[in-house]
């Protein structure tokens, strides 16, 4: 039996492209949700943050929908605010972000085993707070 190969392409006709941008401005700057849980491996923080450029640029050059189409560990899944753990699901409250909403969840790291936890608004990825220990939500088994 011959297997059938489909490519999904996605027409943008008499419309611009709108590219992936990301935004720092609902970080969350401490504790183990930030770049702050480096603080005592100075090696891993380096190369945790030479991935983390690496993935944005990878990201960068993507329009949304066509990000859309790629699976989870090329792209991005989503998953409820409820999901989080309750520190970062109040951090998000505070800016604005409630429980029924859902944030993507970009995988980065040569490994993969790190993630960045995004609220997307548009075409922008408002880059929320990262899970590089894997506590930040129940990854499953």
């Amino acid at each position: 039996m011959k297997k059938l190969r489909v490519k999904i392409s996605v027409s943008n006709e008499g419309k611009s492209k709108k590219y992936v941008t990301f935004s720092f401005d609902k970080m969350l700057n401490e504790g183990n949700y930030s770049f702050e849980f480096f603080k005592k491996n100075k090696r891993d923080h380096i190369q945790a943050y030479q991935d983390l450029l690496n993935r944005f640029q990878e990201l960068s050059r993507f329009a949304v929908l066509d990000l859309m189409l790629l699976d989870k560990k090329q792209g991005y899944e989503l998953i409820n605010v409820s999901e989080l753990k309750a520190n970062i699901q109040n951090h998000l409250e505070k800016n604005g972000i409630t429980k029924d909403s859902k944030v993507a969840i970009f995988r980065f790291s040569s490994s993969q085993k790190y993630r960045i936890v995004c609220h997307m608004v548009d075409n922008v990825f408002h880059v929320l707070a990262f899970d590089f220990d894997h506590s930040a939500y129940n990854h499953g088994s």
